[in-house]
C-alpha cells in the first residue's frame, strides 16, 4: 500500500517536510496551537526518518511526563497506522 504524504501532512506544513527532506534543517520549531498538525507533523517525520536511517533510533520525550502514553505515544501509533506501516514496527513501553 502507498500513502501519499499529502493525505497525512497538513498543506501548511508541505514546505517544512521539503526542507527536512532536503537536509535544509537540522531542527524545526513549530508554532501553532491545539489542533495545528505539529505533533501529527512531527510524528509523521520521525517514522520516516527512522525508516530511512535503519541504524538509527528515537526518543520522544515530554514535559510533563504522565501524560506520556496519552500523547506522544499514541501520536507516533497513529503516524505509523496513518502511513500503513503498522506491521513494520513493534510499539513497546517501557
Amino acid at each position: 500500500m502507498t500513502i501519499s504524504l499529502s493525505e497525512v501532512l497538513s498543506p501548511g506544513l508541505h514546505e517544512v517536510h521539503r526542507a527536512v527532506r532536503r537536509g535544509d534543517v537540522d531542527e524545526v520549531v513549530l508554532a501553532g496551537g491545539r489542533g495545528s498538525t505539529k505533533s501529527s507533523f512531527a510524528s509523521v517525520e520521525l517514522v520516516k526518518l527512522l525508516l530511512e536511517h535503519p541504524e538509527c533510533h528515537a526518543v520522544v520525550l515530554r514535559k510533563v511526563a504522565n501524560t506520556l502514553r496519552t500523547s506522544v505515544y499514541e501520536q507516533v501509533a497513529w503516524a505509523i497506522g496513518a502511513l500503513g506501516l503498522a506491521g513494520r514496527f513493534e510499539l513497546t513501553v517501557s
